[in-house]
């Protein structure tokens, strides 16, 4: 030991004085429990010299430990226990004991390994079987030999364990919790073909937006409407979560979880999420897919239904019909010999060609190689990207790659058309005016898909950019002039659907609130001047009821004079496709800014707020942030926006869950519980600063 010492860790054990053994000892035993907690392993010390040295600087070394102020090192306590140690016959057994008591089973640097180890396969969607394999054993043995690896059994009840005390922790968190924002979404999986019903919590912690997956809960027999009443209310009464400290639930456009949610939380508290509408904007516009139309859907027999009246009957092929065109496709006055002009029907050649490559070997290597010999290095080689019907924003992503890539693809079809060394025969390539149309589509989708992008965040404020990027997307749309008759088409339809979907939406009262609260944007996104008279009076009564609620606490609410806000006016702008706009108009309505008049019935202390200049949007990503510098100005301002701007704009998070679950409830892992599943998709939504904030067992 006192060799393996010296030459690994550069420890040089000094000889002990038997003279000292029973006061040694007793000072070892009491430094190791003082330190038990931080004692980090392999220590690293300084103790080189000879052992006359040590011996020398005894009084030296205690003199610098004991000094005021001096902050003790796992090293200093090594040395500490090491240093003149009684009995030459203990010195290994102080040593061995240091170092193993720590990383037995059960010791205090042995729980938090195994903390660690519980993180890294909840957070990574490892097996519990992880700490069994070969490879991870032979890994865990060269770092630390002494370190005693779990088995499954016990990684499986220690995980269970750390379930249970921070399901603990999140459930007095979402009790204490007024403003409470719920995600719902359901889930089946392809393996097993069981459904979920998936539930994220949003809620304020300090100024920051914390995001938990709650569960995702088995459904059993159909998924009506009143069944998944009950599954909520049990979900809700598990994780202390109060009905009325709900402040919105965001769901899909489903009619069954739709009416749950208005059932049980209110029909005012429930939102429909911003970024399934955006897809199916998308998705209607390019005509690629049509929805079919169930027997539920059609109105007074008028729409013959396109599926079976039982899901049971449902065809895979029925339930997605493939259409050349939607609406005004076509080239105005185009004959029906021209219907091959269509914006559905170029799509189609470019999923044709994306799916020759993905399927061919061949095809992708030579992809690959006229890249590189375009001086691209092997990890800069890009691939093209296939549509997927239920992922958003996949038709923009593939039209932007193909486009990207389409000098290599053309090179590539040629050389495999010419030579005939692939089994299948290479699809054509698109001609320039096919491919000039689709530049035009991409200019057209790229609007919604950074509009989705921005709304899918989860850890940020989005529901009060939702009426800035409506109005931007629009006018981005109407700006452009398009060459082609099929782009015209394609512009005048995302047009409508964008009127028909978002024309309201300033009257909206949960969107105008949180937007008109955001520093960043207060007024000057409305573009209806009753929505925002309206929206103003909606807030003006929310602060009012603040003010009767502190006055019936305090029974005296003196507001003081307010004093100017914190002006977080940026000097510099960077080009953005989407918010160039409204920066410039932000700058435009500072220079511009003249007193606004009082209006009955409006607070003062709301009017003296959009008064304020705009803050700079890049400078101020957290509005939660900014209004908490400027609380003692505008109080009630401040504690309603911490009520209405924490609200999603989209169930994005629920989505997230559900990739999430799919990464865990592989094929390999069919055997997994519910319950099990259930635990791991909370654990792994759980942030590392909470995690080891709650002590292992």
């Amino acid at each position: 030991m006192r060799t393996h010492l010296k030459s690994a860790h550069q420890i040089d054990l000094p000889k002990l004085n038997p003279k000292r053994k029973s006061a040694q000892l007793q000072s070892f035993n009491s430094n190791l429990d003082a330190d038990e907690e931080s004692v980090d392993d392999p220590p690293e010390v300084s103790c080189e010299g000879s052992n006359s040295d040590l011996s020398a600087g005894d009084a030296q070394a205690t003199a610098h430990q004991t000094r005021p102020g001096a902050r003790r090192s796992p090293g200093d306590t090594l040395a500490r226990c090491v240093h003149g140690v009684s009995t030459p016959q203990r010195d290994h057994f102080l040593i061995i004991t240091f170092f193993l008591v720590l990383l037995s089973e059960g010791g205090a640097r042995h729980r938090e390994v195994t903390d660690a180890l519980l993180f890294m396969m909840a957070h990574d969607d490892m097996p519990l079987r992880t700490p069994e394999r070969t490879g991870f054993r032979v890994f865990c043995k060269k770092i630390n030999p002494k370190y005693k690896i779990p088995s499954e059994p016990t990684t499986t009840k220690k995980m269970h364990e750390k379930h249970a005390s921070l399901r603990a922790r999140v459930k007095k968190e979402l009790g204490e919790t007024n403003g409470i924002n719920l995600t719902m979404d359901i889930w089946t999986s392809i393996h097993k073909m069981d459904s979920f019903l998936g539930v994220t919590a949003h809620y304020l912690k300090g100024v920051y937006l914390k995001s938990v997956e709650l569960t995702a809960r088995p459904l059993h027999g159909s998924k009506t409407a009143e069944n998944l009443q009950g599954v909520i209310r049990i979900i809700c009464g598990e994780w202390n979560i109060d009905i009325e400290r709900v402040s919105a639930v965001v769901t899909d456009g489903g009619g069954n979880i739709k009416n749950a949610v208005k059932e049980i939380f209110g029909a005012t508290k429930h939102i429909s999420c911003f970024g399934h509408i955006l897809n199916l904007i998308g998705t209607k516009a390019i005509g690629l897919h049509k929805r079919a139309t169930r027997p539920s859907e059609a109105a007074d027999g008028v729409i013959e239904p396109d599926l079976p009246e039982h899901e049971s009957d449902l065809d895979e092929d029925d339930a997605e019909v493939i259409v050349e065109a939607v609406g005004r496709q076509a080239e105005p006055g185009a004959g029906a010999n021209q219907a091959s002009d269509c914006l559905s029907d170029i799509l189609k050649k470019v999923k044709k060609i994306v799916t020759f490559y993905r399927q061919s070997e061949v095809a992708t290597a030579e992809l690959n190689q006229c890249q590189i010999d375009a001086n691209k290095k092997e990890n800069q080689v890009l691939k093209l990207i296939q549509e997927c019907r239920t992922r958003w924003n996949s038709a923009f992503e593939m039209v932007d790659r193909f486009l990207h890539l389409s000098d290599y693809v053309t090179l590539t079809l040629m050389k495999l058309q010419r030579e005939k060394r692939t089994k299948a025969k290479p699809p054509n390539m698109l001609t320039n005016d096919e491919i000039g149309i689709l530049r035009e589509a991409r200019y057209l989708l790229r609007p919604l898909a950074q509009a989705t992008v921005e709304a899918s965040a989860d850890q940020h404020v989005t529901i009060s950019k939702i009426i800035p990027l409506v109005n931007l997307m629009k006018e981005k749309i109407e700006s452009y002039l398009p060459e082609s008759g099929i782009a015209y088409n394609l512009k005048e339809q995302l047009l409508n659907d964008i009127r028909s979907n978002f024309g309201h939406l300033e009257y909206a009262k949960p969107f105008a609130a949180a937007t008109l609260l955001d520093p960043r944007f207060k007024k000057l996104p409305f573009k209806n001047e009753n929505a925002l008279r309206g929206a103003i009076a909606y807030v003006g009564g929310l602060m009012k009821a603040k003010m009767a609620v502190a006055e019936e606490e305090t029974n005296a609410m003196d507001v003081e004079p307010l004093v100017s806000a914190h002006d977080l006016e940026g000097e510099g702008e960077e080009e953005n496709d989407l918010w160039t706009s409204l920066d410039r108009n932000v700058q435009v309505a500072r220079a511009a800014r003249r007193a606004q008049p009082s209006q009955p019935g409006i607070p003062d202390e709301l009017l003296r707020y959009l008064a304020q200049p705009n803050v700079d949007r890049k400078k101020c990503p957290n509005p939660i942030e900014c209004l908490e510098s400027t609380k003692d100005s505008f109080p009630m301002v401040h504690a309603v926006a911490r009520d209405v701007l924490p609200v999603l704009a989209t169930s994005t998070p629920c989505e997230r869950l559900f990739s999430h679950a799919g990464l865990i409830y592989t094929q390999r892992r069919g055997r997994l519980l519910s319950k099990r599943l259930d635990e791991l998709i909370f654990l792994r939504s759980v942030d590392e600063e909470t995690w080891f904030a709650c002590p292992p067992a």
